[in-house]
């Protein structure tokens, strides 16, 4: 985990950046106990707005509550995708990457090569200071992107850019906090109006989903929901009753960055999955080169690509990182569909 240590003149160190005091409270919290609820009592011990509860009943930052009409829902782009690669056999390509990383402008090129290379969702991670899934690959970008300023609202800004240009379906990939304190429903509305498809939230359960998915729903957006290798019959129903768009497999216990190995038992808690969520399963975490895409595809209906993606990029000059992103996708993209024809 990566914890914010307070340093002199108000500022916050993390690690080895250094971040201003006004991104750093809007960001950072203490370490997180063991537990959602131990987590969210250290969190609002010093994040909550006055009168707030544990229960995230009251939130921050309300809009007016009014009906949507369907002129204004977004059109669902995820689950339109999903049939048609149904029909066709095909399997969807969905690449991550960390919203400004390592800035918001060399990002933005990074997602027009993506799409131009041919992913067919992409996951735009939302910069944290404790992203308590992620291995060390995706800490470091979390670092770069927090190092440069990006905040929750410079991330929507970096989506309406895109969506300027490009129909890609954007998940937006991350933990609670930084939603919580925009507020659930203005958070919502706002990513909608940036032209957001979903939201995937890592550290929130679905005994406090509703919460959330409530105000997703009532602006057509989707919750993208993780599903385990410990998610038994009755989790699996219980998630699957908050999850629209997809169900998000992850295939192991461990954190992103680990290698996949073991993919007959991963085949066959996808089609559990898949058979009592009534969603199409994409596979997470451990996906390392094309051949574990190839091999992934046989069973799932997408393959997410995250770490090995961000140290490619890592990698590269700024000014390349457009081309190698949109080179990535294409090699990806080749390898899935040319299985599909073997």
């Amino acid at each position: 985990m990566l914890l914010g240590v307070p340093v002199l003149a108000g500022g916050w160190a993390i690690g080895a950046t250094r971040v201003s005091s006004d991104i750093a409270s809007e960001w950072f919290m203490p370490p997180m106990a063991s537990g959602f609820r131990a987590a969210c009592a250290a969190l609002f011990a010093t994040t909550r707005p006055e009168g707030a509860s544990i229960e995230l009943a009251r939130e921050a930052g309300t809009r007016d509550d009014r009906a949507m009409s369907t002129a204004d829902r977004p059109h669902r782009r995820i689950a339109s995708l999903f049939e048609s690669y149904r029909h066709a056999g095909r399997k969807a390509f969905i690449p991550y990457v960390t919203a400004g990383d390592p800035d918001l402008e060399t990002c933005a090129s990074v997602l027009d090569g993506l799409a131009r290379g041919g992913a067919d969702i992409i996951e735009l991670g939302i910069p944290f200071s404790d992203p308590m899934a992620d291995g060390e690959v995706i800490q470091a970008a979390m670092l770069r992107a927090l190092g440069s300023g990006t905040t929750f609202p410079k991330v929507l800004d970096l989506l309406r850019d895109f969506r300027r240009r490009h129909d890609t379906p954007v998940v937006l990939f991350g933990y609670l906090n930084p939603i919580y304190r925009t507020g659930l429903e203005n958070a919502a509305a706002k990513a909608r109006e940036a032209g957001a498809d979903a939201f995937l939230i890592v550290d929130l359960p679905p005994e406090e989903a509703s919460q959330l998915t409530s105000h997703l729903h009532r602006e057509g957006l989707d919750f993208i929901a993780l599903f385990t290798p410990t998610s038994d019959d009755a989790r699996v129903a219980a998630i699957s009753a908050q999850a629209s768009g997809f169900a998000y497999y992850v295939s192991m216990t461990g954190i992103t960055g680990d290698r996949l190995s073991d993919f007959a038992s991963v085949a066959t808690r996808v089609e559990r999955v898949r058979a009592l969520s009534g969603l199409p399963v994409a596979v997470g975490f451990g996906i390392q080169s094309e051949r574990d895409a190839i091999e992934v595809a046989k069973f799932a209906d997408g393959v997410v690509v995250g770490s090995n993606l961000v140290k490619a990029l890592a990698g590269v000059p700024k000014s390349e990182a457009g081309e190698a992103a949109r080179a990535f996708a294409a090699r990806y993209r080749a390898a899935l569909d040319e299985s599909r024809g073997a």
